[in-house]
């Protein structure tokens, strides 16, 4: 099952743009040269990458509260509000693995939570924080898919 535009509203109430509840999102990303077809970007405090998410298929944004939604961004794409972009990450994608527990899976969000030119083209980085932010997040994926299979 597909995330939908309603699956992300009801996490980031907070938006604007349209509100095709049906809208469907096939990949969920926080690179913005790596949305994908029908991508979600979630911007970690760099609104003006809304550009190229656009530009490589993006539909919707999550942009960090208070940040000025970028002049060209047009006024059909939905923009969503959150206080912690990361966070807002992580809040998904529990919350798309929970709705879909207990479904047999044909079609699928996909998931990217690397960046493919950060630090020099290199996803690897020396901030501890960062690197436990992913491991985090990692740990959190793995319980969950162990706990669907087991």
């Amino acid at each position: 099952m597909m995330l939908k535009l309603k699956d992300i509203k009801g996490i980031f109430p907070q938006s604007s743009g349209i509100s095709d509840e049906g809208m469907e999102f096939h990949t969920v990303s926080i690179d913005e040269s790596n949305c994908g077809k029908r991508g979600l970007f979630i911007s970690l405090g760099e609104a003006a990458k809304i550009k190229e998410a656009l530009e490589n298929g993006a539909i919707a944004a999550i942009l960090k509260e208070g940040e000025a939604i970028p002049s060209f961004t047009p006024n059909h794409f939905p923009v969503f509000r959150a206080k912690a972009p990361m966070a807002a990450f992580s809040d998904i994608l529990l919350n798309y693995i929970n709705k879909n527990r207990k479904k047999e899976w044909e079609d699928m969000t996909k998931f990217i939570f690397y960046r493919t030119k950060l630090l020099n083209d290199s996803t690897i980085t020396y901030d501890i924080a960062v690197e436990k932010e992913k491991a985090a997040l990692l740990d959190a994926v793995q319980y969950h898919v162990s706990a669907r299979r087991g």
